[in-house]
């Protein structure tokens, strides 16, 4: 079992938490019944997950001197031989006959390329660069629904950043809060398990996707089409405490259906004291966290303003669907 805090796969503009990786996707309208007020029926999520998603190989830190790399750079090729993945920089550099290597990473949109001097590790008896890399990303989110039809899941309600559509789910449980202030990011403190419960095989704007392996008794309801989503009352359905979903009060306050995959179409306060108590509002870890109004299912949890935690911003249930056909 690993012992993680809630990703930074939640940190965005705005002060918002958020990770994407681009997804083509073939247009299906045909999943909309249109003489009907619903799209469909859906298991409700709501449950903590841990993922394990492969990612760029991306700079985390420093042995040695930096050269001029930094912390996030994507590590492109080294000496003009690409790399995907850690073994990637091992083979390289281990064949290499030169004293330093020629680094091409990506860094804001940008291409720039570094010399970087080959070192020798004593200790485990190889080459090395002096750098901290990582190739998989793990994280925290939340279950958003569960298509019974197709065994395909919705979860996180945003994409992962700098990541594949390659990677896979597992059971958490969330052992601590870090609670929310103004301008300080609260988040979930949860231990993944070792239980695999799917696989992720989409990764893009509005959630992570894939075969859902764990299927069991739960909460079926109704998912809204956007056009019925209206302002007031609902509830978010998250866990703040090991294993438990419970349900908190919020009020919807905004509605923009105008953008098909808007991960920020709906837009809402919380208003329950016992979670404002628990957790400050909106932390890290809620992110796909299913929204429910009136019984019908309307969106997942997907981004919070840091600077106020009792608001946060979710995409439109319906706009995440069509991913699990």
């Amino acid at each position: 079992m690993k012992r993680i805090n809630c990703f930074k796969i939640f940190q965005l503009l705005i002060f918002s938490f958020l990770l994407l990786v681009s997804f083509s996707f073939k247009e299906n309208d045909d999943y909309i019944n249109t003489n009907n007020e619903y799209v469909d029926k859906v298991l409700i999520g709501g449950d903590s997950i841990g993922l394990s998603i492969g990612s760029h190989v991306e700079i985390i830190g420093f042995n040695t001197e930096e050269d001029g790399l930094k912390k996030g750079d994507i590590i492109v090729s080294i000496n003009n031989q690409e790399i995907k993945s850690v073994n990637d920089i091992s083979k390289v550099i281990m064949s290499c006959n030169e004293e330093n290597v020629i680094i091409k990473v990506l860094r804001n949109n940008k291409y720039e390329l570094f010399t970087r001097k080959i070192s020798f590790d004593e200790a485990n008896n190889k080459k090395s660069l002096g750098l901290f890399v990582r190739d998989k990303i793990l994280g925290i989110g939340t279950l958003s629904f569960v298509n019974l039809n197709t065994q395909r899941y919705a979860a996180l309600a945003h994409g992962v950043d700098n990541a594949y559509d390659q990677g896979a789910i597992y059971t958490s449980r969330v052992q601590n809060i870090k609670k929310a202030t103004s301008g300080v990011a609260g988040e979930k403190i949860a231990m993944i398990n070792d239980q695999e419960i799917g696989d992720i095989d989409i990764n893009n704007d509005v959630g992570i996707f894939g075969k859902y392996s764990n299927i069991k008794e739960g909460e079926i309801v109704s998912i809204a089409k956007a056009k019925n989503i209206k302002l007031g009352k609902a509830k978010i359905l998250t866990v703040v405490k090991g294993e438990v979903k419970e349900y908190f009060d919020i009020e919807i306050t905004d509605i923009n259906t105008n953008t098909k995959d808007n991960i920020k179409g709906i837009k809402f306060k919380v208003c329950d004291k016992e979670l404002i108590d628990i957790s400050g509002g909106v932390i890290c870890g809620m992110s796909g966290s299913p929204i429910i109004q009136d019984g019908v299912l309307i969106g997942a949890v997907s981004h919070v303003s840091v600077n106020n935690p009792l608001i946060g911003y979710a995409c439109i249930a319906e706009y995440m669907y069509k991913y699990t056909l």
